[in-house]
């Protein structure tokens, strides 16, 4: 009987050997961030007489699982106008967030650019 028992025992073995295997991770990325805001697109008006800066609300969010620094950049080069963020940086834990705002603002008379 132990001979039967070792020969099915090997034939399990080989069984789960040459099956396929499957890994799937549970959770999301180790390290991502999302950042929303409420508009996609910024209208700045460049009349002399009507030019004010634009604000948006955004929010950004840790979608990892680990606490972040997360520096937030406002460097708009080669471009005529200006961002200002109302955070330099944020430290989020896991699936925190925050709002900040961002501000546009353009030298009045600039040429138009869509």
């Amino acid at each position: 009987m132990s001979g039967l028992k070792r020969a099915l025992l090997l034939s399990i073995l080989l069984l789960c050997m040459l099956a396929p295997m499957q890994v799937s991770a549970q959770g999301g990325a180790p390290i991502g961030v999302d950042v929303e805001c409420d508009q996609q697109t910024i209208n700045i008006n460049v009349h002399p007489e009507q030019n004010a800066p634009v604000t948006v609300q955004c929010t950004v969010t840790n979608t990892g699982m680990f606490t972040e620094n997360i520096n937030l950049d406002s460097n708009v080069d080669g471009n005529d106008f200006s961002l200002t963020i109302s955070e330099s940086s944020v430290s989020l834990g896991a699936g925190e967030d925050k709002p900040f705002t961002a501000t546009f603002s353009a030298s009045p008379r600039i040429a138009v650019i869509s």
